[in-house]
C-alpha cells in the first residue's frame, strides 16, 4: 500500500503530471447567476498549455431546475442542432442553453448555460 502512494504522489507531483493554474472565476450579469470557470493545464505530451473553460448553472438552482432547463432548451422553438458534431444550441426563459447530443440516437449527451 505505501508503495501505491508513493507511486500516485509521484506521479501527481512529478514531470508527468498536468501542472494545473488557479482557476479564475467570471461571474455574470447578476439576474443570470452563470458561473463561468477557466483553467490552464500543460500538456505532457508538448509542453504546451491549454485553456479550459467551464460555464454552471447558478449555484442556487436544484437538479430538477437544472434538468427542466435542459429538456426546455432542447425542445425549444429556436433549437440548432449540428448532425454532423453532434452540437446543439437552445433557450430556456432568457439563458442560451448549449451543448452535445447523439445524432444517432437524438439523445442529450450534456448540456451547459452559455455566457455572453
Amino acid at each position: 500500500m505505501a508503495a501505491h502512494r508513493r507511486a500516485a504522489a509521484s506521479v501527481l507531483h512529478g514531470d508527468r503530471a498536468p501542472a494545473p493554474f488557479p482557476a479564475r472565476v467570471r461571474r455574470a450579469p447578476a439576474e443570470t447567476g452563470i458561473t463561468r470557470k477557466a483553467s490552464e493545464y500543460r500538456n505532457l505530451k508538448n509542453g504546451r498549455f491549454s485553456f479550459v473553460d467551464h460555464t454552471y448553472f447558478p449555484p442556487d438552482w436544484t437538479p430538477e431546475a437544472v434538468s427542466a432547463a435542459g429538456t426546455a432548451a432542447w425542445s425549444s422553438p429556436d433549437v440548432l442542432r449540428d448532425p454532423a458534431t453532434g452540437a446543439w444550441s437552445g433557450s430556456f426563459a432568457d439563458l442560451e442553453i448549449a451543448g452535445y447530443h447523439n445524432p444517432a440516437t437524438g439523445e442529450v449527451l450534456t448540456y451547459f448555460p452559455v455566457q455572453h
